[in-house]
């Protein structure tokens, strides 16, 4: 996966990076939108839709919230399975 590009976006988000993995830049990424951009607060959907619009290359995630309880996204970019959406049940 690459971001585009992902040591520039270090410098503009202002963010302290605790590695050198793109899959930490997604997360900072996220946290940025969810920062700086509240229209995008409203569905957890949006959220990481904008995310996977400034990823590029192959990828694979599973999204999860403190803010959006009981939902996951899962999105794998070389698949026809876009981004699913997981309901988290209490399962004793």
């Amino acid at each position: 996966m690459e971001l585009s590009p992902t040591r520039d976006l270090r410098q503009v988000l202002h963010y302290v990076f605790e590695s050198e993995t793109d899959t930490e830049a997604a997360a900072v990424l996220t946290k940025y939108f969810w920062d700086s951009q509240p229209s995008l607060r409203g569905s957890f959907t949006t959220l990481v839709k904008a995310v996977l619009k400034e990823l590029q290359g192959g990828f694979a995630f599973v999204f999860k919230s403190v803010h959006f309880h009981n939902q996951v996204h899962s999105i794998h970019s070389d698949s026809s399975l876009q981004l699913i959406q997981f309901a988290i049940g209490r399962y004793r």
